[in-house]
């Protein structure tokens, strides 16, 4: 194909796309059209695929500009609306406001009378949980009070301020993609991607931040620099825990000063908030008792009949195991490196009790590098959660067994052609100085 071609089916694959994110738009009240919204975002899904699959190995610089012209348009799109599928981001504003206003946002839950004075007719009544303390830990929290004195106490100033951040995810997805000497056309996988758009630029969920930091690190590991790694992952691992599981890995190649920057960024991050006492771990404990997108975990509790207590420790005993082997076997370059992170926190939802679908969100743009067929396919199909939410056009074990069954699948298929391809020497990983 030459490359005038090329760039011309990517011309008219971006203009499909935007049509769509268009169609979308005019549906309103995404959940309460859940069968649209996913069918949809399979069309999407089918163009970014395209997309995919004419910039996989080779992309000119006109070819990488469509790509991000048209995803920046597909989100403006959407940014606008009110998120429909989730209510998240209106916790988000309402905690910049409570930190805005000089209060640790761990102290109290938005419904209690030491707040009443911040409440309002527009955030405040949409609040998810409005008797439970926050949940988000302290990295999210430092974002939502900067984008409260950014742009004001607002949806809108929350979902722009994350858009912002993507935006840099996107930068630096095509530094790891130019470092790993791989075409930059693979940032389409992610750009073009329903997964993103619909959760971020509409829903405003918060995962660009986990995002940005764990890509940020990857690249310090590649450059051996130490407190660079541990200051970023230790920021990522306090915007949601799953971070913390490469940070055996890290180690193993970066040593004591990167540990050390790990621990200093994590304390200097609570440090803040510490005057709510061990509230400042956030409300964890009630969020414990929820069960929603698991696929191991609901067969072993739901389908088997197991006590959920040794169903939780069983999982998250394997996933620590798993942390540890990539640790003893670590990655020997930046592809593996990403590789294995997407492999960790694909653990991580494995073993995990609630997975909602912007949590697939962590392992797109690791795939971008490393593609995983197992992975891509939890980020292909973890939308269908939303046909269980209100009508319940399909049932959660269904939704489970399509999402979660062909994911373990093509897992175990994968490692066993590892194992019967020949050993590969590896070079003695020696601890930077």
């Amino acid at each position: 194909m030459s490359a005038s071609t090329r760039t011309a089916l990517v011309a008219a694959l971006g203009v499909a796309l935007l049509a769509l994110a268009w169609a979308l738009h005019a549906r309103g009240d995404l959940l309460d059209h859940a069968g649209d919204y996913v069918l949809l975002a399979a069309g999407m899904l089918a163009v970014c695929a395209a997309g995919t699959s004419l910039l996989w190995r080779r992309a000119s610089q006109r070819d990488v500009v469509i790509v991000l012209v048209v995803a920046l348009a597909a989100r403006a799109v959407l940014a606008f609306d009110a998120p429909t599928l989730s209510n998240d981001v209106y916790r988000f504003a309402w905690d910049g406001r409570v930190q805005a206003a000089g209060t640790n946002p761990y102290r109290y839950a938005p419904a209690d009378e030491a707040l009443r004075a911040l409440r309002d007719g527009e955030v405040f009544p949409r609040l998810n949980r409005p008797r439970t303390r926050t949940l988000y830990p302290p990295a999210n929290e430092v974002f939502y009070v900067a984008a409260h004195e950014a742009g004001g106490y607002s949806v809108r100033s929350v979902k722009l301020a994350l858009l912002a951040i993507e935006a840099v995810v996107v930068a630096l997805l095509l530094v790891l993609l130019r470092r790993a000497r791989l075409s930059p056309g693979r940032v389409v996988l992610y750009a073009w991607q329903p997964l993103a758009i619909v959760e971020i630029a509409a829903s405003g969920h918060s995962e660009p931040l986990l995002i940005v930091l764990t890509l940020a690190a990857l690249l310090a590991w590649d450059a051996r620099a130490q407190l660079t790694a541990g200051l970023a992952l230790g920021a990522a691992a306090l915007t949601k825990f799953a971070p913390a599981l490469v940070a055996p890995f890290f180690f193993r190649t970066l040593r004591w000063r990167f540990a050390a920057a790990f621990a200093g960024i994590v304390a200097l991050l609570y440090a803040p908030y510490l005057n709510a006492g061990t509230a400042a771990l956030g409300s964890l404990s009630e969020y414990a008792d929820e069960g929603f997108g698991a696929g191991p975990f609901r067969w072993l509790t739901v389908g088997a009949g197991l006590p959920e207590d040794p169903v939780r420790v069983l999982l998250l005993t394997a996933l620590a195991g798993a942390a540890l082997l990539a640790a003893y076997r670590p990655p020997r370059d930046l592809v593996e490196a990403c590789r294995y992170t997407a492999l960790l926190f694909a653990g991580a939802l494995l073993a995990g009790h609630l997975v909602l679908p912007w949590y697939a969100l962590w392992l797109l743009p690791l795939l971008c590098v490393a593609p995983v067929p197992a992975l891509l396919w939890v980020t292909s199909t973890i939308s269908v959660y939303y046909l269980t939410m209100t009508e319940e056009l399909i049932a959660q074990d269904v939704a489970s067994v399509v999402v979660w069954g062909p994911t373990i699948a093509l897992l175990v298929y994968d490692a066993v052609r590892a194992r019967r391809r020949p050993a590969q020497p590896r070079a003695e990983i020696v601890g930077a100085t």
